[in-house]
């Protein structure tokens, strides 16, 4: 399984802190990865303070990641993606990604190219930051003569955001006195040119009554301190327009989703407009447009991606016939703008570089623009529509989240895709089935993905005979060195404590959580395999499987649907069984194509009514120490006897179910045990 670390400002209330949740979205399904995830502030903007699904599985990450490097300092990764100005990308792991919202100006750093080379590759928002990345090239003097061209050399790929309409019945209650009303989103600062917007609102609709701005703006964060610092501004900007009867409406604060999309469909907020001096993306504007808001903007830098559409154009020809004839068209109305070089004042070293030129709008153009859309609403209003539609359509959650896969793991996992088939031919040739499980074992360390370690291992045990030794009390009541006899020459699968007796013998070994204890694999060397609730590894493990929920009512026994787990279709998540047998052993034995299997001290039965004294090793009559065979989580202490009690009634009623199913697979299930209680029908074998 790929181990990928994640770093930026996933709980960060900011643009790049919404680029980060949205790459953990779009990643968060993926069962071929082990994820763990770095949050880091960005500037003094605030948390997000939303509770929901999403903020508490991030913070789970968090958690995860922490106690993973407080036990092992030196955890290391197969990839890092890095969410974050390119100026802080650093080498994290083999392979590293740098996820950047871009750049608003027309060329980039040094300092960027010199660490975006550093990367394995670059994944950006728009087409305006790859271009822009890829074309800044500079010349590196020394006494007055060029020693080196600095220019971009690692491959970058743009994936915009997805579009977004959460269904929203959130009424913000706003008091909005006029009839036409402007929407504009965005932090009060140089960059986002929010002064022109005023002033020129102000100037041109001084006059206006029925015509008002909404503002949805802060200075640094959403406090109250940043509020009253923010009202003080506005009294700035509008105290020369004392006698104005248009309206200027602020709103500060944090709004949640459905309180943003409420804004952007309120029925008396009719457009949206930005003067901003140039967007790596532009968010709050595409999802303006996703919710059918006619959009006023310059046509300049990351909002081009999504403010053009296509359109269908009919055509007579002198003949009379019509053709239709698709084309890429703006659906916004466009404020006119020139390029110049940024005020000093916006220059910040190592990003927005002195000399660099970015969007300029006059307050006339920006005045005339909005007074179009006033005056033609119906007819923007009618492209706003079109617009949405071509959002809605080319910017899906599906299509992004796909796009954002390829472009972070493609690559990776199909360099592998043509050495997993190698692998299996290889394997294919290797007539003594224990012997094969050695050279798969080897093979599959030098595979990243789960999926693809899979994938090695379909099938490639037709045919074979399979045992699989579990940690009941009849374990051991058997004739041993007939035992061992025939597991020396079978494939064989230890449960558990019960690789501890057989180790030498056993060619795979699953463990969970429960009766957990950490395993020595020095002197014999199975393929491993770990199913735990538990979102990181416990213990040295080939495949790791996460159990998510531990509900009887969800149980696989209870729904009985034995075919939507295996291992296959579910390559990472398992079901509730309960029980390992039913979570992992059956679905592995047949995904490995066993067509016989025995298994040997899977018991399924209470002994008595002490939870303590289930096992072959804690019995009255054991030789052994239980100290020695548990380390952790000890089942018998939390679960009380009733529970087991009602665990068994319920996988004693499925094994019939179990024995179907593996039948239709091809595998014939044996027991070897005195006390199971399943149905006189499944074959009984003594050893």
């Amino acid at each position: 399984m790929l181990k990928v670390l994640v770093r930026g400002p996933a709980l960060s209330m900011s643009g790049y802190g919404e680029q980060a949740r949205f790459l953990l979205s779009s990643i968060r399904n993926r069962q071929d990865i082990d994820l763990y995830l770095i949050d880091i502030p960005w500037g003094k903007s605030n948390n997000i303070s939303v509770f929901d699904d999403s903020s508490n599985w991030i913070k789970e990450l968090i958690a995860k990641t922490a106690m993973t490097h407080s036990q092992n300092p030196n955890h290391s990764y197969d990839v890092s993606i890095q969410i974050t100005i390119p100026n802080e990308w650093e080498n994290l792991a083999t392979y590293n990604i740098g996820y950047t919202a871009g750049i608003e100006v027309d060329r980039v750093s040094p300092v960027w190219i010199q660490k975006g080379n550093e990367m394995n590759k670059i994944v950006t928002i728009s087409q305006h930051s790859k271009e822009v990345y890829e074309s800044t090239i500079y010349e590196v003097s020394k006494n007055e003569e060029v020693v080196e061209i600095l220019q971009l050399h690692t491959p970058i790929e743009v994936v915009n955001y997805a579009s977004r309409t959460p269904h929203s019945e959130i009424d913000l209650e706003l008091d909005l006195e006029t009839k036409f009303n402007f929407l504009t989103i965005s932090q009060f600062g140089p960059r986002k040119n929010l002064h022109t917007l005023i002033s020129s609102f102000v100037k041109h609709f001084h006059d206006n009554e029925d015509v008002g701005l909404v503002v949805k703006t802060h200075t640094i964060n959403p406090s109250i301190m940043d509020k009253e610092r923010t009202r003080f501004i506005f009294r700035g900007l509008l105290n020369n327009f004392p006698n104005r009867k248009c309206k200027i409406y602020l709103l500060h604060g944090e709004l949640k989703e459905e309180e943003l999309y409420n804004l952007y469909t309120h029925p008396k907020i009719q457009a949206y407009v930005t003067t901003t001096h140039g967007e790596g993306y532009g968010l709050p504007i595409f999802e303006a447009a996703c919710a059918g808001m006619p959009v006023i903007a310059p046509d300049w830098s990351g909002q081009r991606d999504f403010l053009y559409g296509k359109t269908k154009e009919r055509k007579r020809n002198k003949s009379g016939k019509v053709t239709i004839k698709e084309k890429i068209k703006p659906l916004f109305c466009k404020i006119p703008h020139d390029l110049k070089e940024v005020e000093d004042a916006a220059v910040w070293d190592g990003v927005i570089e002195k000399g660099s030129r970015w969007c300029y709008v006059s307050e006339g153009s920006t005045a005339a623009s909005m007074e179009k859309v006033y005056k033609n609403f119906g007819v923007h209003k009618k492209r706003a529509k079109q617009l949405k539609n071509s959002i809605l359509t080319n910017f899906s959650k599906e299509k992004m989240y796909k796009m954002m896969n390829d472009a972070l793991f493609s690559e990776i996992l199909s360099d592998q895709s043509s050495l997993v088939e190698e692998i299996r031919e290889v394997a294919k040739k290797i007539e003594n089935p224990k012997e094969r499980v050695q050279f798969l074992k080897q093979q599959l360390l030098t595979i990243q993905s789960q999926k693809h370690k899979l994938e090695i291992l379909k099938n490639m045990f037709n045919s074979d005979h399979c045992y699989v030794l579990s940690c009941g009390p009849t374990l051991l009541s058997n004739n041993a060195n007939k035992l061992k006899e025939i597991i020396e020459s079978h494939v064989t699968i230890s449960i558990k404590q019960a690789f501890d007796i057989f180790g030498g013998f056993s060619d795979f070994h699953v463990y969970n959580c429960g009766n957990f204890k950490k395993y020595d694999y020095s002197d014999f060397k199975p393929i491993v395999l770990e199913a735990s609730t538990a979102p990181y590894k416990l213990g040295e493990c080939d495949l790791k499987f996460f159990i998510k929920e531990r509900d009887f009512n969800n149980s696989v026994s209870s729904k009985k649907n034995l075919e939507d787990w295996t291992l296959e279709k579910e390559n990472l998540l398992r079901p509730y069984g309960p029980g390992i047998m039913y979570e992992v052993i059956f679905y592995l034995i047949q995904h490995l194509g066993f067509s016989t299997l025995t298994t040997v001290g899977w018991d399924n039965t209470l002994i008595g009514k002490d939870p303590s004294k289930q096992h072959f090793y804690d019995m009255e009559s054991s030789e052994f120490c239980k100290e020695d065979f548990i380390h952790e989580n000890e089942v018998a202490k939390s679960v009380p006897i009733q529970t087991l009690e009602y665990e068994n009634n319920l996988t004693t009623d499925c094994i019939i179910d179990w024995y179907e199913w593996l039948k239709g697979h091809g595998c014939d299930l044996k027991i070897c045990s005195s006390i199971n209680k399943a149905p006189s029908s499944i074959e009984r074998v003594v050893i």
